[in-house]
């Protein structure tokens, strides 16, 4: 990621960074001095497969597309261009609708698999769809080290038979049946800490931050762990919770 840290503010927002040999991108915002040096967010993804390699080098986001039929008779969402018909994109479908997943190449993320374009979980794939604009500066390198942020997991590690149901489990459509499964929209089945959420939902210990999310990469306050030891000691008084947790 050497590249974007010394690269000057072109005028846009982000700096997004591909390591082919690590599978995960990663998105920097500027410095107070203008530099994109700071990493806001990363991805797993899949890039080219042997014989269809992603090529290296720096490149201007183009033209973007909500679905696209690709070389390989399959459809993309919410595709980005990065040059010519190399694209960011969800991972494929059979149809233009986001009820035919293959999800086949959604348990093969994290690996090279792709004909070059760089593939994506749908709700990353919208996340730079919605916010990088046209100019934003895209390098594809190899790299031993995924990272700053390091190379984050599926949101379901494999989709197995009985749970393939067509749809990408990270996409934000309401109608979405993944969604159902879910105790909050930003807690998705697979997540590593969705057992221990289910847990404290179900005990009554937390109950997030609105009745449809929970906000599990917040700061968990002193206080809020202090009521948290309060309950889970079955109601001692506030002070000898606060001892507890000392």
């Amino acid at each position: 990621y050497i590249a974007a840290n010394h690269t000057k503010s072109n005028g846009r927002p982000y700096y997004i960074m591909v390591n082919r040999a690590q599978s995960t991108v990663t998105v920097y915002s500027l410095d107070e001095n203008g530099y994109y040096t700071v990493p806001v967010k990363a991805m797993i993804c899949s890039t080219g497969r042997k014989g269809h390699a992603t090529p290296t080098g720096t490149f201007s986001i183009g033209g973007r597309w909500t679905w696209v039929h690709m070389l390989d008779n399959s459809y993309g969402q919410y595709c980005t261009q990065i040059k010519g018909n190399l694209l960011f994109h969800s991972v494929c479908y059979t149809k233009k609708d986001p009820s035919t997943l293959m999800t086949e190449e959604y348990n093969g993320l994290g690996a090279p698999a792709s004909l070059g374009c760089v593939r994506l979980q749908t709700v990353d794939a919208k996340w730079i769809f919605d916010n990088c604009a046209a100019g934003t500066k895209v390098t594809v390198y190899d790299g031993a080290d995924p990272g700053p942020l390091g190379k984050p997991a599926k949101y379901i590690d494999c989709i197995s038979e009985e749970q393939a149901n067509g749809w990408d489990p990270t996409d934000p459509r309401e109608e979405n049946p993944w969604r159902t499964a879910m105790l909050y929209t930003d807690v998705l089945p697979g997540a590593w800490y969705y057992e221990d959420v289910r847990y404290v939902h179900q005990a009554g210990l937390m109950s997030g931050v609105s009745s449809s999310k929970f906000d599990p990469d917040a700061i968990v306050t002193y206080q809020a762990m202090a009521e948290i030891l309060y309950q889970m000691a079955g109601g001692v008084s506030p002070d000898e919770a606060m001892n507890w947790a000392a």
